[in-house]
């Protein structure tokens, strides 16, 4: 998977709520980064994870997240591990 920048992540986004292998509640999540778009970058990928995160949860193991989800999921968890407030200041630490 590329590097995701917004432009990456946009297209990525657009790609998978056109693709018909992801479940409606994983489209809605999708959607709704999409419309929040006059949002910075960061805190779209802050609500993304966290979306996600109580989707999983909310389904527990039986229901998992479809393929393409989970690894979309698993690159902005590896790419942006810090989204919240304090993540200000690991700019600061590197």
């Amino acid at each position: 998977m590329k590097k995701l920048n917004e432009k990456a992540l946009n297209k990525i986004i657009d790609d998978l709520i056109h693709n018909g292998k992801i479940t409606t509640d994983e489209k809605k999540i999708l959607y709704q980064y999409k419309y929040n778009m006059d949002k910075s970058f960061m805190n779209r990928i802050y609500y993304l994870k966290k979306n996600l995160s109580n989707l999983i949860i909310s389904n527990g193991f039986d229901n998992r997240l479809s393929d393409d989800i989970l690894s979309l999921y698993t690159e902005i968890c590896r790419e942006y591990p810090t989204t919240g407030p304090s993540s200000i200041f690991n700019g600061l630490i590197r």
